[in-house]
């Protein structure tokens, strides 16, 4: 009986084993696409995870989830963040992690390993309307740029201007810069290398001799040099000592935002220093902007529930570099970044200058106020 007893426990033991072997918890991977994004762009990840996992949770490093298999996210504002992937199955879970930089949205950046940074600017020349370029990478070395003041952008995206950086070092040349414009618009392309500085321009007069499209082969590498203008996005300028007794222009530090919502009747301040909103009685909300210091404005239309007010539209501020245009139910203008200077001291009025949003009376109070202190 004891030798029997023995070969039934064996059995037993084989029997609990065959076909109920642990699952192995997945292997977590992911990949991102472009993985160049600027700020307001879909940004795609796949799950590459290998081990047939059955659930998965994303963190995008901004305070948002997923727990979908390769969701899209949008990244509101530039930064560097901590992107992880959670993997499980029946055999457990495993995470992954990676950093993600995303640009400004007006700044294309191409070919990481070395490091370029392309901006656009443009002109209609019918209308003597300016805009800058809204970057849309899709891929490591190529992307393009959308111009959203100048071509309504409420349907498909519009690509106005293409930019392709090629490494060429490999057979003893520098970085090739390919561009090529789907516009008639006047532009200017401005190139940067960051890695040391350098920047080159690249011109569409639309007169003259208009250039659709062009290759430079030679513009960047060790004997590349730095093209002066007054808006690099990337120079640094060298300061002086304030004479004595002056006050000194303090550097301007990371930009504080600034949201402006257009509501019905009045405008309010959502975000930003100093603000004087929901005022008592519309057109006297303010906000105090102070010398020295960045902000990046962020107007839209908040009502995309009130079908009496089909669209407002932002005046614009000239003395300030704020844009106007405008905006839909729900609709955002393209963010804009501007420095504050000494030479803007002073109040600067705004208004809605689609007189169909209300009555006469009612539209005289869709305005406001604009402060620059020191």
């Amino acid at each position: 009986m004891g030798n029997l007893s023995k070969s039934v426990a064996a059995l037993g033991l084989a029997f609990l084993g065959f076909g109920f072997e642990t699952a192995a918890a997945p292997t977590a991977s992911f990949t991102i696409q472009p993985s160049n994004p600027a700020a307001g762009v879909p940004v795609q990840f796949a799950d590459s995870s290998a081990g047939s996992p059955s659930s998965w949770m994303w963190s995008f490093g901004d305070g948002q989830t997923s727990t979908s298999q390769s969701p899209a996210h949008v990244y509101a504002m530039a930064g560097v963040y901590p992107v992880s992937l959670t993997v499980g199955n029946a055999g457990g879970q495993t995470v992954t992690s990676a950093s993600i930089v995303v640009s400004e949205e007006n700044t294309l950046r191409l070919l990481a390993s070395h490091g370029f940074e392309a901006t656009l600017e443009a002109r209609d020349p019918r209308t003597g309307n300016t805009g800058v370029g809204r970057a849309i990478p899709q891929n490591d070395l190529f992307g393009y740029f959308t111009i959203p003041t100048l071509v309504p952008t409420s349907g498909p995206l519009v690509p106005e201007v293409f930019v392709k950086i090629l490494d060429a070092t490999a057979i003893g040349q520098s970085y090739w810069v390919f561009w090529g414009g789907l516009t008639d618009f006047e532009y200017t392309l401005r190139v940067v290398e960051t890695a040391t500085g350098a920047a080159k321009e690249y011109h569409n007069p639309v007169t003259g001799s208009p250039s659709c499209l062009g290759a430079d082969t030679s513009g960047f590498g060790v004997s590349a040099t730095v093209t002066p203008t007054t808006h690099s996005p990337t120079a640094t300028p060298t300061r002086t000592p304030p004479p004595p007794g002056s006050t000194p222009t303090p550097t301007p530090s990371a930009a504080i935002d600034v949201q402006l919502e257009a509501r019905s009747y009045q405008w309010d301040f959502l975000a930003g220093p100093d603000i004087s909103s929901n005022p008592t009685w519309p057109g006297q909300n303010t906000i105090t902007l102070r010398v020295g210091q960045r902000y990046r404005f962020d107007i839209l239309n908040g009502n995309p529930v009130d079908l009496e007010l089909s669209s407002h539209s932002f005046s614009g501020i000239s003395g300030l570099g704020l844009s106007g245009g405008a905006m839909s139910p729900g609709q955002h203008l393209m963010p804009q970044t501007i420095t504050i200077t000494s030479a803007m001291v002073g109040t600067y009025p705004y208004s809605c200058v689609d007189s169909s949003c209300g009555s006469s009376s009612q539209h005289d109070q869709m305005g406001g106020r604009i402060i620059v202190a020191n």
